[in-house]
Parts: C-alpha cells; sequence; structure tokens
C-alpha cells in the first residue's frame, strides 16, 4: 500500500492502535507517520518512509511506537523524532539514511530502545539526545553522518545503556543551553 501526496501527515494516529505493514509513506507535506498523545499506539513491519516534507515518523505526546525491518530516508527533516515525557519508539532491524537533519532525534523525557539500528549519511547527525529519560542502544552503528554520528547533553549520556559504535564518528557532548 502506498500513502504518498497528502497535505499533512500520510497518516495520523491519534487515540488507538495501528498495525501497519508493507507500506510506503512518501512525498507527504508533513510527517509521513505522526503517533501523538498517551493512549495511541503502532507496530510498523516492513515499510518505508521516504522524501516526505517534515519528518519520517514522529512520536510525542506521550504515544509509543515499535518498528520493525523498515527503512526511513531523504526525509526533508529527521528520519524518526520522538518527543514528550513517556513517548517510546522501539527500533529493531532499522535503517534511517540520508534524511536533511538527523537520523533519529530525542528530546523532552522520551525513551528509545534500538536494538540492529544502522544510521548513516544524515546531513547534520545519526542521534541527537536532549533532556532525555532512557536511551537503550544494542548492535546499533551511525557512520558517515555529516557533523556528528551521536549528539547528547550530559544529562542524557546519563541514562545511556550500551555503547556506541560507528566509523569516523565524534561524540559531541553539548550543554542543554547550546543545543537547540
Amino acid at each position: 500500500m502506498e500513502i504518498s501526496g497528502s497535505a499533512n501527515h500520510g497518516m495520523a494516529v491519534s487515540g488507538g492502535l495501528a498495525k501497519i505493514e508493507h507500506c510506503r509513506f512518501s512525498g507527504n507535506h508533513w510527517d509521513g507517520l505522526a503517533v501523538f498523545g498517551p493512549t495511541s499506539s503502532v507496530h510498523v513491519n516492513d515499510s518505508i518512509f521516504q522524501g516526505n516534507a517534515d519528518h519520517g515518523v514522529d512520536v510525542w505526546g506521550g504515544a509509543t511506537a515499535l518498528l520493525e525491518s523498515s527503512v526511513i530516508e531523504r526525509n526533508s527533516k529527521s528520519g524518526v523524532v520522538v518527543s514528550g515525557m513517556k513517548s517510546l519508539v522501539t527500533l529493531v532491524d532499522v535503517h534511517s539514511r540520508a534524511n536533511r537533519e538527523c537520523g533519529i532525534y530525542l528530546s523532552l523525557g522520551a525513551s528509545l530502545t534500538a536494538e540492529r539500528v544502522e544510521v548513516s549519511k544524515n546531513r547534520f547527525s545519526g542521534l541527537i539526545a536532549q533532556r532525555i529519560n532512557l536511551l537503550k542502544w544494542s548492535k546499533s552503528d551511525a557512520s558517515s553522518n555529516g557533523e556528528f554520528g551521536y549528539l547528547m547533553d550530559r544529562n542524557s549520556m546519563q541514562v545511556l545503556e550500551g555503547e556506541f559504535v560507528g566509523k569516523e564518528n565524534k561524540l559531541g557532548l553539548r550543554s542543554q543551553k547550546r543545543l537547540k
């Protein structure tokens, strides 16, 4: 199934559970997939988020998402964005690459679990984390990104579980005041 050319989000989930398989979200004017609100949850399998005008996948306001075996690429902003307290995303066997800003952006109390995730060739950074709740990073890699492989504030470094790996990466530790 293809969801493309929407004047807004390709798909928005607000309240309830959505199961998405074998879909392509492309060319939408906002996010490919937006999931928001504390009663919202998605399970995505074997899907592509490509060339959306905003983010590939955007999760906020306490929503949860599980993405498996999916590709997020060439979106005008970031590949995956997770923000807000109790917002939780799990990525398994996911590639986030060649997005205009960063591969994964976490902020404001969000949590991420990543297993076998590849974040590469994003213009600015592979992973940015700012004032997050939890980051589990397992068998995952951020390589060949523009400025940093990983860019985290000091508070976010304290909640990291796992080890950062990647070729030609720099780890940027910035104060929260300078990260925007």
